[in-house]
């Protein structure tokens, strides 16, 4: 937060870690995961850095109680070519 400049009024990144340190717990797909199973979700995710957080959602969703999950993995697709030269 504060090397790149983005701003949220009143918050820096210390205070982020410390909000995060204090409540990450109660933020939990565990935690959370009872209250989410009375909507419909789709869960979206492909094979990167979220993919495991993706199945540990599903997979909290299911223990709690709910028995189906509408889930998609999909292919990391490259963004279109915005130079106007072909082949890049």
């Amino acid at each position: 937060m504060n090397d790149n400049r983005e701003s949220l009024a009143g918050v820096t990144g210390g205070s982020m870690a410390d909000e995060l340190k204090d409540h990450g717990k109660d933020w939990s797909f565990n935690t959370l995961a009872p209250e989410l199973i009375h909507w419909n979700l789709l869960v979206l995710y492909s094979n990167d850095f979220v993919k495991a957080d993706s199945l540990e959602l599903i997979k909290d969703i299911k223990a709690a109680g709910r028995r189906e999950v509408c889930r998609h993995r999909s292919q990391l697709v490259r963004p279109p070519n915005r130079s106007g030269v072909a082949g890049r």
